[in-house]
């Protein structure tokens, strides 16, 4: 098929024939893929989280200190014991926070956790399952109403963060 327009050749379009001329048609079964869906890091990220915070205009509330990152509006970047610092909430509509999620590489993150944004204290194991690393909140740090969470890369490696996830 040619399409006109005001005289000219404005597009085209093949339409396959069957032998008698009929257009062929082909019908979607709907069966058709094998491999499976993936989910984005944002949906692995919401996946039973008390409230996430991606980067961007969902994380700016909660923000400390990003000076030693490069915002690159979806994900902060940073290298080499550098890091970001957030203010989290531990209680969220009603539920109250134990465990944390950060959508980035567990292998070279450190988390940190503290009362005051002072005195840190170390997370304990890092955990990883679809791009989420995920961490316990220390039971001595969580009975507040707010915790300081430090993101780190750990020193001679990269990280990008996009973002975090509370969870129960």
């Amino acid at each position: 098929m040619i399409f006109v327009s005001e005289g000219r050749v404005a597009g085209s379009a093949l339409r396959w024939l069957t032998k008698d001329g009929d257009p062929l048609r082909f019908d979607v079964d709907g069966n058709y893929r094998t491999d499976t869906i993936s989910l984005t890091c944002e949906e692995n990220l919401r996946e039973n989280a008390v409230r996430t915070f991606m980067v961007g205009e969902e994380d700016v509330a909660i923000r400390q200190d990003v000076t030693q990152v490069t915002d690159r509006v979806s994900n902060f970047r940073f290298t080499d014991g550098r890091g970001l610092i957030y203010r989290i909430p531990l209680e969220d509509w009603g539920k109250r926070v134990r465990r944390l999620g950060v959508a980035g590489q567990a292998a070279t993150l450190a988390i940190a956790f503290s009362t005051d944004g002072q005195n840190w204290q170390q997370s304990g194991k890092i955990e990883s399952h679809s791009g989420i690393a995920y961490c316990d909140i220390p039971s001595d740090l969580a009975a507040g109403e707010y915790l300081y969470l430090r993101l780190v890369a750990v020193e001679g490696q990269s990280q990008q963060v996009y973002g975090i996830a509370l969870l129960p």
